[in-house]
């Protein structure tokens, strides 16, 4: 078996009586890009900065290429490193930015030159070389911090939130340039963020962190479709966590909630009996096909939202919930005040309670 390039092992991380890092293990292949996703206050900047060399663990061991970082001082590291604040030196154009680490790590200027000229044009930055941060956007500055970290050939790309202070649009452009940067490059690549659709779009695997711990270490796909704890659930996209039954109801399955509300399951295989329901907006079929006896489901608002829309119910017990679905304004029976249905469809995750 291949050894990773980055192993953290058992690292705890303790700040007085607050453990930032508790007890931690995580490994990176070479060419990975692993998001660190949770709430503030989970731990994962204090991460970040561990394997940074920022700080050192009170316990455990961080290896990068198999050497222990114990006392290795971040310069030494051959780490890149990308913070929200882009860090750039206002006096200096953006070549000068750029080179400026290699000229501290000793690269001679031919070949800083060089390095430079291709970070550049890899962040599409090349005609904007004799220009000064103050003349440029947002976007076009964090291009520069990542060409500058990206001019080390590091073996580790370190991102802390860089996208997070610029506007949407621009923020979907820069995932878009740095998906594609990882791949070009193939930097194994860590990225700390609270949005959850920027680690959705970018990761091969994500970390979701709850007090210091990882709750759940997997593809996108399994962190959304079938989250390992009812925190990932709750955190990762929208979600409602329905306690309540499982129940035969002639040749399907339905599922009761404590104060009555009855979801039909459409492909679901759960054994009847107690249960937590992860319900997510797009599982939920509207229906105008009603059952005498269920309780009443009424449409509370319908918000339209491009090709989808957010479809808000509210059950005879006073439970709201959303449902998206494709638009349906050709349903005439589905307006405000109308009475409906529901089914649950897709993958559908249980947890016991």
């Amino acid at each position: 078996m291949t050894a990773p390039l980055l192993s953290i092992q058992s690292v705890t991380k303790r700040y007085g009586r607050m453990t930032a890092v508790d007890g931690l293990s995580l490994d990176l292949a070479k060419g990975e890009f692993v998001s660190l996703l949770g709430p503030s206050g989970c731990g994962k900047t204090t991460l970040l900065r561990l394997i940074a060399g920022f700080y050192e663990p009170d316990s455990g061991a961080i290896l990068i290429e198999g050497r222990s970082m114990r006392g290795v001082p971040p310069a030494r590291r051959n780490l890149g490193l990308v913070f929200q604040n882009y860090s750039l030196w206002p006096h200096m154009t953006v070549a000068e930015n750029v080179a400026f680490g290699l000229d501290c790590r000793g690269i001679k200027a031919a070949e800083s030159k060089l390095r430079v000229a291709d970070c550049l044009a890899l962040v599409q930055l090349d005609s904007l070389a004799g220009r000064y941060p103050r003349e440029l956007s947002g976007g076009q500055q964090q291009r520069v911090a990542l060409a500058r970290a990206l001019a080390y050939r590091p073996t580790l790309l370190l991102l802390d939130e860089p996208l997070s202070a610029l506007d949407r649009k621009l923020r979907e452009d820069l995932q878009a340039e740095l998906r594609r940067l990882q791949r070009e490059l193939g930097v194994t690549t860590i990225l700390v963020t609270h949005d959850q659709d920027e680690a959705l779009a970018l990761s091969n695997r994500i970390a979701v962190m709850n007090g210091g711990r990882i709750e759940h270490l997997g593809s996108p796909e399994a962190v959304y479709l079938t989250p390992a704890t009812p925190f990932v659930a709750g955190f990762v996209g929208r979600a409602m966590l329905l306690d309540g039954s499982v129940q035969r109801n002639g040749a399907g399955l339905v599922f009761v909630t404590e104060d009555g509300l009855t979801l039909t399951l459409s492909g679901s295989d759960r054994a009847p009996g107690p249960a937590r329901l992860v319900l997510r907006p797009e599982m939920i079929k509207v229906s105008n096909a009603i059952s005498g006896d269920r309780r009443p489901i009424f449409v509370e608002d319908i918000i339209f939202a491009g090709a989808r829309r957010t479809i808000v119910l509210r059950t005879a017990g006073g439970r709201q919930i959303g449902a998206s679905v494709i638009d349906q304004s050709h349903e005439t029976w589905l307006k405000l005040g109308s009475e409906v249905s529901l089914s649950v469809r897709g993958a559908m995750t249980f947890f016991e309670c």
